[in-house]
């Protein structure tokens, strides 16, 4: 369901980009128009302004030369005026010749005859493109608590930047539809993009720390702001050809929030005590769940079919799966895992969840009531962890820790 959902977010924003485009280029034909009536203008206003320079001089010799004949007729120098007079007639015939040609009053007046055919064949078409349908069929034997198995030695990638203020700490990790990462740097209060190459190419300056980030749609994040005052939840779109991040609109909440999910037009969020659901379509804010303590309802993950809620409680070190309705399903605890922070829920449905008190990285079975496996320990380079977020298109664990400035790469299959 939520992949279909995706597709159509994808879908829809195909459709917005294709009708930027057709702007853009009705926008280039208005402009040749608009150029084309300017360039006419400007030429009928040279001709009538030659013409009235032209009648102008013909004007200032023919007074020029009758007030220098009579002159010369006055103080009676025959031969002077004689040239006078021809130069005169020689005028005079330039101005018959000129008037001749100018006879009849013009008055110039521009048209614009619009192409026909552009609006017919605009006004044929009844959408901007067709609907495809594609239906890809996918294994039914895929077992959400297949167990993940680490590759290799561990990998480091610097996620530091140059106007960084302070040392990186990694507080959530998102991968995107185009499989770009989007990380939360608390430190620094910014937003970073990385590539496939786990390089960072964009950052986002944020009015406070983020705690948590989920994607929306596929072009949209929503990512939770929280310090002193501040407590928002800050919308943005990320624009993937140019890759760069805007900030669009907030909702700002009434107390300090740590966790976010999103599901099918449903924002799940934690307030450390609480976990509350807010609906996209009506904007209301519901109690699903109610914590102990502080910090016992800290981050949250949704299942792929959204029927599972998994919170994690960071001072008892317990995880919770939730019904919808925040009915406890099942609790988990495990010497391995202190501290429980961040909690990811692949699109399979395996859940990976972080101790930042043990410096581990589990796997629970699909339902939260069992560890499967431990994929990472302190000698695999966990160092108080704070997130983890599955990267399928390269097959690895991308782990977010709050000291240093790397994010640790364990490649799996």
């Amino acid at each position: 369901m939520q992949s279909l959902q995706d597709s159509y977010y994808n879908q829809l924003h195909e459709i917005h980009d294709t009708r930027n485009k057709m702007n853009t280029i009705l926008y280039k034909i208005k402009k040749n128009t608009m150029k084309e009536l300017d360039d006419k203008l400007t030429s009928l206003k040279t001709s009538v302004m030659t013409d009235a320079d032209n009648c102008s001089k013909l004007k200032n010799e023919l007074k020029r030369l009758s007030s220098s004949t009579h002159n010369i007729v006055d103080k009676g120098k025959a031969e002077l005026t004689f040239i006078a007079s021809n130069k005169c007639l020689v005028n005079i015939k330039l101005s018959d010749t000129y008037l001749k040609k100018n006879s009849v009053q013009v008055e110039s007046s521009l048209t614009f005859l619009a192409d026909s055919d552009v609006q017919q064949n605009l006004s044929k078409l009844s959408g901007l493109g067709r609907i495809v349908l594609s239906i890809n069929k996918l294994s039914m034997l895929e077992d959400p608590d297949t167990v993940f198995t680490v590759q290799g030695i561990s990998e480091y990638y610097d996620v530091s930047i140059q106007s960084d203020s302070k040392s990186c700490y990694i507080n959530a990790i998102c991968v995107l539809s185009d499989n770009k990462i989007l990380i939360a740097d608390v430190s620094n209060k910014r937003l970073k993009l990385l590539n496939h190459q786990y390089q960072v190419v964009d950052h986002c300056d944020l009015s406070a720390a983020p705690r948590d980030i989920c994607q929306i749609t596929p072009r949209e994040v929503a990512v939770i702001v929280d310090q002193d005052d501040t407590h928002e939840v800050q919308y943005g779109s990320v624009h993937v050809n140019g890759g760069r991040l805007i900030k669009t609109r907030n909702l700002r909440l009434e107390h300090g929030c740590n966790g976010i999910a999103y599901n099918l037009q449903d924002l799940y969020l934690t307030f450390g005590t609480v976990l509350c659901k807010n609906s996209m379509s009506d904007g209301l804010l519901k109690t699903v769940y109610e914590g102990t303590g502080w910090y016992t309802v800290f981050k949250c993950a949704v299942s792929p079919s959204g029927d599972k809620i998994f919170v994690t409680n960071l001072p008892d070190h317990e995880g919770h799966t939730l019904a919808t309705d925040g009915t406890v399903l099942h609790s988990f605890t495990d010497p391995t895992l202190k501290e429980p922070c961040g909690i990811h829920v692949t699109a399979l449905g395996q859940v990976l969840v972080c101790g930042y008190g043990s410096d581990t990285i589990l796997q629970l079975d699909s339902e939260g009531k069992k560890k499967l496996a431990t994929l990472a320990i302190t000698s695999d380079g966990v160092n108080n962890p704070m997130s983890v977020c599955y990267n399928k298109s390269t097959a690895s664990l991308i782990v977010g820790q709050s000291s240093g400035n790397n994010i640790l790469v364990l490649r799996v299959k």
